[in-house]
């Protein structure tokens, strides 16, 4: 009996896997609320992190090598010794996802020496990513002299709100790619699930906050704002907080608008200092230099307040300076006070200094776009009043940020949890203990199936028009037949039913189509996408097929089955194309 417990106790693991920083965090069913993390080291500057850079390194034989500041590590001493070529190094390749409409299994990426014979399928780097923070938990797990039979692993997938189903489809079939059974995995949406652990008993405490502030995420009916800010996107969802858990006001929203577009422009501003091919031959002949560079000026952007007539201050390599002199026959000192005021811009023996009024434009354009989505967003009627945004991810963690978001807001009450950066990785591993935490969500998109209907010359087109002999009559095909419309509001047990008939067949498969629209007439109409389906043999050739479609968990899931025999087949859609 005692054998019998063991075997069903659950560890739930959670893989937040980023834009710039990825990690994992577990807890015990036990006790599901001990959340542990692990601590990242970097050779290069004895840096920790609970997270580690989202990059991987594959070995002149195209396979893994290593992950996160192991891989940027190794590459950027490969790149001094000049032993580098045939090594591939990926980085903040998850906003390839972002743009899913041409997302196929043969989807390449590029590496950063762009080479065209480097590129991969993105869907086996992913894979490799995701395989190695699985088995980095596992070794952990067994350091800790637990034997993984002994438990049962559930593991969850983080995944922005805004993504589409062919995205979330991609990081699934990635994550079975990586040797986890597509039963025992969870795709879990970042902003719900950091709602998750700011509302959650064990996170109340951790406010650097008011007590106002910590009721505030506590009483039932208050609505609130999530804004997760990452390094690539911005990821909005609203939830009122009801006896059950949670649910959704309105459909998630965001955009590009992450940390990394601050990056670029402390590129962009080192450009046109050094000029192109200096930063070319930095990453060439001193990649650990480039990477220092970028970490130091994350720990810098982190820090960053805007206060008046102050400088963020970070540490140019010796190399970039060198390659300066030689590309421009100027030193990196007189190029500064060549392009900019010495107020605005002065660089100090390794250091360079600028004022706090020129970096603040670096972080213009996202926080721009970020205020005026939020605002668009309050003067929906349909969204109620919301007093109260909640900020969460790295991003948030820069004061910069936070004072712009409540200066913007400043009717409103801003909440950032202690440790923003890791709300969604913790309230992950919550979400695997208890799905259904999020007790109902409001679609992006009207779902159907595409079926013939009798023909109605008022409604369909002549070029739809045929005629079928089973019904002896006139239809129309290809029609548009919805299950559930664009902001509808779907609960978590929700399970929509559509019953039709076949003949004349031995199998049957029935294709799944979303609309942007609440009320298509063709699947073939503008803003429909064909997005999966769901095949089932029989051996009769007449059948009444039952199609329910399951809208309560983060992915859509389809279930086909036969009245006649029982049979039936559940799928979450695969609607990735070779």
């Amino acid at each position: 009996m005692q054998e019998q417990e063991r075997a069903q106790q659950k560890i739930v693991v959670a893989f937040d896997f980023g834009t710039t920083y990825s990690g994992y965090a577990f807890s015990h069913s036990n006790n599901p609320f001990k959340v542990g993390t692990f601590l990242w080291k970097s050779g290069q500057e004895s840096l920790v992190s609970q997270k580690t850079p989202t990059s991987i390194l594959l070995n002149p034989e195209v396979s893994f090598h290593s992950f996160g500041f192991e891989a940027e590590d190794k590459f950027a001493n490969l790149s001094k010794a000049e032993e580098h070529e045939d090594w591939r190094l990926f980085r903040q390749f998850k906003m390839l996802l972002l743009s899913e409409g041409q997302l196929k299994r043969s989807t390449t990426i590029a590496d950063v020496s762009k080479k065209k014979e480097h590129e991969m399928p993105a869907i086996e780097i992913f894979a490799m990513s995701i395989q190695y923070l699985k088995d980095h938990f596992l070794e952990q797990i067994k350091s800790q002299g637990l034997d993984e039979t002994s438990f049962i692993v559930q593991y969850v997938l983080t995944v922005p709100a805004i993504w589409g189903d062919k995205a979330k489809a991609f990081m699934r079939e990635a994550a079975m790619k990586a040797g986890i059974d597509s039963d025992s995995l969870t795709l879990a949406l970042e902003p719900e699930v950091a709602s998750i652990w700011c509302k959650s008993r064990e996170s109340g405490s951790q406010y650097a906050h008011s007590q106002e502030a910590k009721i505030s995420l506590s009483c039932e009916g208050t609505r609130y704002m999530v804004v997760d800010l990452g390094g690539g996107t911005a990821d909005i969802c609203i939830h009122e907080i009801n006896k059950d858990g949670l649910k959704q006001i309105g459909k998630a929203s965001g955009g590009p608008w992450g940390g990394t577009n601050v990056d670029r422009r402390l590129l962009k501003f080192f450009k046109r200092l050094v000029g192109t091919q200096a930063l070319e031959a930095l990453k060439d002949e001193g990649m650990n230099d480039y990477f220092d560079l970028l970490r130091c000026f994350e720990a810098s952007k982190r820090e960053f307040d805007g206060e008046a007539n102050k400088k963020m201050s970070f540490k140019v390599p010796g190399l970039l300076q060198e390659l300066c002199e030689r590309f421009n026959g100027k030193t990196l000192s007189d190029r500064v006070q060549e392009l900019f005021n010495a107020d605005k811009v002065e660089f100090k023996r390794d250091k360079m200094r600028i004022h706090s009024s020129e970096v603040a434009k670096w972080f213009d354009a996202p926080i721009s776009s970020l205020v005026k989505h939020i605002r668009g967003i309050f003067e929906d009627r349909q969204i109620g009043i919301i007093h109260t945004i909640v900020l969460v991810g790295g991003f948030s963690e820069s004061p910069f940020v936070q004072n712009k978001i409540r200066r913007a807001f400043s009717n409103r009450r801003v909440i950032v949890p202690y440790e923003a950066s890791l709300a969604v990785l913790k309230g992950a591993v919550i979400f695997g203990h208890n799905p259904d935490a999020v007790t109902s969500r409001v679609l992006k998109y009207t779902y159907g199936i595409s079926v013939d209907l009798p023909f109605d010359e008022e409604k369909h087109s002549e070029e739809s028009k045929f005629f079928k002999r089973t019904f002896n009559a006139w239809r129309a095909k290809d029609c548009f037949k919805p299950f559930v419309r664009v902001n509808d509001e779907v609960k978590y047990a929700d399970r929509i039913l559509h019953k039709f008939a076949q003949r004349d067949c031995l199998s049957s498969c029935v294709r799944i189509y979303r609309s942007t629209e609440h009320s298509p007439v063709y699947v073939t109409d503008p803003g429909c996408e064909y997005i999966g389906k769901v095949e089932i043999e029989h051996s009769i050739d007449y059948v009444t097929i039952e199609v329910t479609l399951m809208f309560g968990t983060t992915e859509l899931m389809v279930k086909a089955r036969l009245k006649e025999s029982g049979r039936e087949r559940i799928a979450v859609l695969q609607c990735l194309e070779q």
